[in-house]
């Protein structure tokens, strides 16, 4: 199976040419974005970049799927990656794998998602997105996305019944939000740790996929299902109507 992957929720996009099946996909040709350059700009550079490093070059119409980080991230980098993966699966027809931006970071991070480990990006307004598997209370433990204030994040996560006592950070929202982590980790008892990783990676969004294709539910879908998670809702909107901002869904 040869699919085209990319997640431009972050600063920095990430794109991928995957191969073979999961969970067992391998990242055959790669690049990532500059984090000067919008993706509206580079976003088609980076898609003819990486098709053309095999070694015959690889058309879109060969390919048997397409990928796309749906969020949560930046609103525009999101949008910019739903619409270019749902055109290119329209004009091909070929089915579309949404992944959860939030995993592709944490899986460039480390290859497996553990109780210990957590995503953490710049949601702006005081805010960071996180995605962390929370420890099992009654049951088996469950991924779980929020929109929420760092030092609340942490405080929670820190202190909750079945903690973790060693856990590491990883995303843009921890480096910028770190001396207050690690304020709180301190007072909790908790070992913090800051990854060198800010932005999801090729082998992340390949091991995000792959684990989107193993999951046994239908992974593979239509282009005009695919739908953008932005967790909150953009500043404009809150203004307008009034809202908290969190719990935003939209195509």
């Amino acid at each position: 199976m040869k699919i085209l992957a990319l997640d431009t929720s972050q600063l920095q996009a990430a794109v991928a040419l995957l191969d073979g099946d999961a969970p067992a996909l391998r990242v055959a040709a790669s690049a990532v974005g500059s984090t000067s350059v919008s993706h509206s700009e580079s976003i088609l550079p980076l898609i003819d970049q990486v098709l053309g490093c095999t070694l015959a070059g690889k058309k879109v119409a060969e390919l048997d799927a397409f990928a796309v980080g749906v969020g949560p991230g930046s609103f525009t980098g999101v949008r910019i990656g739903c619409a270019t993966i749902k055109a290119l699966a329209q004009a091909t027809s070929k089915p579309v794998i949404p992944f959860s931006s939030l995993k592709a970071l944490v899986f460039s991070a480390a290859e497996r998602i553990d109780v210990g480990l957590a995503a953490l990006v710049n949601a702006y307004q005081g805010l960071v997105f996180t995605g962390a598997i929370e420890a099992p209370f009654k049951g088996a433990a469950e991924w779980r996305e929020q929109a929420i204030a760092a030092a609340d994040f942490s405080r929670a996560r820190f202190s909750a019944n079945g903690a973790p006592r060693e856990a590491t950070l990883c995303g843009s929202g921890a480096h910028l939000y770190w001396s207050k982590i690690e304020e709180i980790a301190r007072e909790t008892g908790v070992r913090a740790s800051l990854s060198d990783v800010q932005w999801a990676t090729p082998e992340g969004v390949a091991r995000a996929v792959a684990e989107e294709l193993g999951r046994g539910k239908p992974a593979l879908k239509r282009y005009s299902e695919i739908t953008a998670n932005y967790l909150r809702a953009s500043q404009a909107e809150i203004k307008l109507n009034g809202e908290d901002g969190h719990g935003k869904s939209d195509a």
